[in-house]
């Protein structure tokens, strides 16, 4: 991960608000999703032992997913590839199928992260449980296309839904049996599709998604990354309030951009272990804290961005009736099982969705590797891309719901993998 001032952090985190990576050597820098990842330094191995070879038993099938967003002029083209059991163990089909969706930053089909391949782990095990899989570069990677600057969470989701429509068409698909899957931002994607099409959304999975708005998922987040680096109650804190006060001024409509700049010198250099005191900086470290706080300031100010600090998981997950599951990890430092899995569980069982199935694993981090302390730093070295107690909690878990559409082919639980 580079350490420069503004770099792009990591795809698949929430770690949109930290504003430096020398903030106790695990944090990130301020972050829009649309950036391009920067990555971190690889062990000199990169052993993902975990990562599928080819060629698989089961058919892999490049597909395109193209369709016009409401009140534009130009379509939106999705790449990505669909995975089909394999016939001579299941049958012909049609098969239940599961779209997986990425989390924040511009991601390949794969989920692509410091040499990891998620989706690929993930796409690979539920297609030998029998399950058909969809992964999709986003918008701007790969082979898709579409607006990537002006893209909001919202716009994300409706490319989610055009997925939806997509796969439901597809032959060797069950439309009835159609399941979403999603992590990080991905994880607060999945509820609003689901929501809006509870018609063609069989069920959800949620993979370290956010139960509150991330205007409260920040602070938690900065000040979970302090204190995993080791600093003292008092920094936290002081980092917490301090990412509080920035927010609250970009979310207010009224607050000018003077006043904005100026909380945001202060932000940077709190998190920079300097004087917020312009006047006690050295000339070197108050010209880095304006250089860092002005891009703070463009990427607060992102459509992305302040959609994200305002959205409201919970609108969606009330709608939701689909069984749901909720996975999460307790070293995740990025999205916080103890603020996060109460309000999703509290949420759908307060509007009567009662299957709804919780886990949340001690030792996983955000990227549900078995970790030591859920730092971002660790996540290169670990060589454990998706930890097998998560991915067959999961694979088992939807292989049973998706069994229970008319199954017409495909799921036979019995045969586990």
């Amino acid at each position: 991960m580079r350490t420069r001032p503004a770099a792009r952090l990591l795809p698949a985190l929430f770690c949109l608000a930290t504003l430096g990576a020398t903030v106790g050597a695990d944090a990130g820098s301020l972050t829009a999703r649309r950036e391009p990842p920067a990555q971190p330094a690889q062990p000199t191995d990169n052993v993902r032992p975990q990562h599928p070879v080819r060629p698989f038993a089961y058919e892999e099938r490049e597909v395109k997913v193209e369709y016009t967003p409401a009140g534009a002029d130009k379509p939106v083209t999705l790449a990505g590839t669909l995975t089909i059991p394999e016939r001579a163990r299941f049958g012909e089909g049609p098969f239940a199928a599961v779209i997986l969706i990425t989390g924040s930053g511009p991601q390949d089909r794969d989920e692509t992260l410091l040499g990891h391949k998620p989706f690929l782990v993930i796409s690979d095990d539920l297609t030998k449980r029998g399950v058909a899989v969809l992964r999709l570069d986003d918008r701007g990677v790969g082979g898709s296309s579409g607006p990537v600057e002006s893209a909001t969470t919202h716009d994300l989701a409706a490319d989610i839904s055009a997925a939806v429509e997509f796969l439901g068409k597809q032959a060797s698909v069950d439309p009835k049996r159609i399941g979403l899957i999603g992590h990080s931002e991905g994880g607060i994607i999945a509820p609003m599709v689901a929501a809006s099409h509870p018609d063609r959304v069989a069920f959800i999975v949620l993979l370290a998604g956010t139960g509150v708005p991330g205007r409260d998922v920040l602070p938690a987040q900065v000040g979970a990354m302090a204190r995993a680096g080791g600093a003292p109650e008092q920094r936290v804190a002081e980092l917490e309030a301090a990412q509080r006060r920035a927010i609250d001024l970009v979310v207010a409509a009224d607050t000018p951009k003077e006043t904005i700049a100026e909380e945001m010198k202060r932000l940077v250099a709190i998190q920079f272990g300097y004087d917020p005191d312009p006047a006690k900086q050295s000339d070197s470290r108050r010209g880095e804290v304006e250089r860092t706080a002005r891009e703070g300031v463009r990427q607060f100010e992102s459509p992305w961005m302040k959609a994200f600090l305002t959205l409201d998981p919970r609108d969606y997950l009330r709608k939701v009736r689909c069984p749901v599951l909720v996975l999460n990890g307790g070293l995740d430092r990025q999205v916080l099982a103890d603020q996060n899995v109460p309000e999703i569980t509290r949420t759908l069982l307060q509007a009567g969705n009662h299957d709804v199935t919780v886990r949340v694993f001690p030792r996983l981090n955000h990227l549900f590797q078995t970790a030591q302390s859920g730092t971002v730093l660790e996540y290169a070295f670990i060589r454990e891309t998706f930890a097998p107690e998560a991915l067959s909690a999961m694979g088992e878990w939807v292989v049973r719901r998706a069994g229970e559409g008319e199954a017409r082919g495909g799921i036979k639980p019995e045969d586990g993998r």
